[in-house]
């Protein structure tokens, strides 16, 4: 199913539309591969999550087993720690349901439990520690669609994370998994933060990275610059 994920999203931003039949479709596969009740208490286990109140992993989308390997992040970037590539995992499924067929209740039903879930976490209201950074990358593409009127929320983890790019050790920092979560948010924040960055951001949008992610992440780029009005036609 990962990369069902990654094709979705390389077509969503490239612009691509999808059909109201081809989203039922993957809005009806993803629902049917929620993973069991079971899979969870197990991956849980194995991951020693905390059991002190805080829901640092997810509930309904559990990452497969990648022989021992963390899965990619849609931008390509590899996640060192669980904390990153489950959160990744799930929250993007859910961001594909909200965006496709956000009226059917079970997809209503995982965004509340996942919301509720979030509030509950270190990263869902900013943390720099590690690779919660990223995660919360993650929080705010799935609040920007999933809960739009979260504006207080959304701040509240936005804020930091642009004042922290340039602190954040760059290990821990997904930075195209960051400029893909500004198109959806795109307030004066963001767009303050990329006309900072947008030297370097039309110089990236030509890559020569000879990778799969190559096309996605010129994508995103040139996303990020059109929230300038000075390249909106890029």
């Amino acid at each position: 199913m990962h990369e069902l994920i990654l094709n979705i999203n390389k077509r969503l931003i490239a612009g691509e539309n999808f059909s109201e039949q081809e989203k039922q479709k993957i809005a009806r596969e993803l629902l049917s591969k929620t993973s069991a009740p079971e899979t969870v208490s197990r991956f849980h286990n194995g991951v020693n999550a905390p059991n002190d109140g805080r829901a640092m992993y997810p509930g309904f989308y559990i990452t497969p087993y990648n022989n021992g390997k963390k899965l990619r992040l849609i931008t390509g970037e590899l996640p060192k720690t669980h904390i990153l590539a489950a959160n990744h995992y799930e929250l993007e499924i859910l961001r594909i349901l909200a965006l496709f067929d956000k009226d059917n209740a079970k997809v209503q039903f995982m965004i509340r439990e996942t919301l509720k879930r979030l509030d509950k976490t270190c990263y869902g209201h900013f943390c720099s520690a590690g690779e919660c950074y990223g995660a919360g990358i993650a929080v705010l593409r799935f609040l920007a669609i999933a809960a739009p009127n979260e504006k207080a929320w959304i701040q509240q983890i936005l804020s930091p994370t642009l004042k922290a790019y340039n602190s954040v050790k760059k290990a821990n920092l997904p930075v195209y998994y960051l400029y893909a979560a500004l198109p959806d948010i795109a307030d004066n924040l963001c767009i303050d933060f990329i006309e900072s960055k947008k030297e370097w951001l039309a110089n990236h949008t030509i890559s020569r990275t000879p990778d799969e992610y190559k096309t996605i992440r010129r994508n995103i780029l040139k996303n990020a610059l059109k929230i300038l009005p000075e390249f909106k036609n890029i």
